[in-house]
């Protein structure tokens, strides 16, 4: 089950053997979202971004309850960021990189190098159908592309297939209110404008929906964390950095629609940016459900 690269990356790459993508430095090679906290939400010196994208990793790695000697799968791994991260952050990991396009895997081996505590390894691979064994991590991570998988129920059992028992899964995604699922799933109208940028996204998926994904695949869903708030300046921050790529009508139309209604849209609470959080069925002790503090309502 093949998938194709997204434009953007594309032209990131093209703009990186340029030498021409000065906002990649800002970035830091995470080429998603940062978590702002409220105090310093209008913060965007290249301090504060670097500090926002690492932080939204380390809030997916609490969910994810990473521990020093774990072995941990990074899916969609881009340009091996979150690894970077996470082999800062903790010890004695073995920290495992996947993703389908061999150009970004080829510039993750070459630019992230772990510490002498840690083991970083790099896999071309289908997130669909995993190259590893059965029960072979203790986390499945999942930093903002779960929305270019051709399924998320094929994700879902793979990254269950691959879970130790108590291992956890734990993504990030835009997530819509679930009176406007079935507009995201059917309506055509913003297609025109997402394809130069992102080709395919499926961000239709409801938290409804991510439940019974979990149980049709054995795992159960814990946390489910909204923090559109946090991440409102980094709709901004891409429209910039998308401007510098794009030159075309095209391409300059696209970022602008996407990029001021997704902004309106989390403002007003349509799409959601959440962290969700799944263990194995059976590695949770006590209550598995939601706790009422943890759990949002869809």
């Amino acid at each position: 089950m093949r998938y194709g690269r997204p434009p953007y990356f594309v032209a990131i790459e093209e703009a990186l053997r340029d030498g021409r993508f000065e906002a990649l430095e800002n970035l830091d090679r995470h080429i998603h979202f940062g978590y702002w906290d409220a105090a310093g939400l209008s913060d965007m010196t290249a301090t504060s971004i670097r500090r926002a994208a690492e932080r939204l990793c380390l809030e997916i790695a609490a969910l994810g309850d990473l521990r020093d000697g774990q072995r941990v799968l990074d899916v969609g791994c881009g340009f091996g960021a979150t690894l970077a991260t996470l082999d800062r952050h903790y010890d004695q990991m073995e920290l495992v990189g996947l993703n389908i396009d061999p150009a970004q895997i080829a510039r993750a081996r070459q630019e992230v190098r772990p510490t002498a505590e840690n083991r970083i390894v790099f896999h071309e691979g289908d997130a669909c159908d995993l190259p590893f064994p059965d029960a072979s991590f203790d986390a499945v991570l999942a930093v903002e592309c779960i929305f270019h998988f051709p399924s998320r129920s094929s994700f879902f059992q793979e990254a269950r297939r691959v879970l130790r028992p108590q291992g956890r899964l734990v993504l990030s995604d835009f997530v819509p209110a679930p009176g406007l699922a079935f507009w995201f799933k059917l309506s055509r109208i913003f297609s025109p404008c997402v394809a130069p940028l992102y080709s395919k996204v499926d961000i239709s998926k409801t938290l409804r929906g991510y439940r019974a994904l979990a149980q049709a695949s054995g795992l159960l869903p814990f946390h489910e964390k909204d923090i559109s708030v946090n991440v409102g300046p980094s709709y901004l921050l891409w429209r910039a950095v998308l401007r510098e790529l794009y030159e075309g009508p095209m391409e300059t139309l696209s970022t602008e629609l996407i990029y001021r209604l997704g902004a309106l849209a989390g403002e007003y609470g349509l799409l959601r940016y959440m962290i969700l959080a799944f263990a194995v069925d059976g590695g949770l002790t006590g209550d598995s459900r939601i706790p009422p503090n943890n759990r949002t309502h869809p």
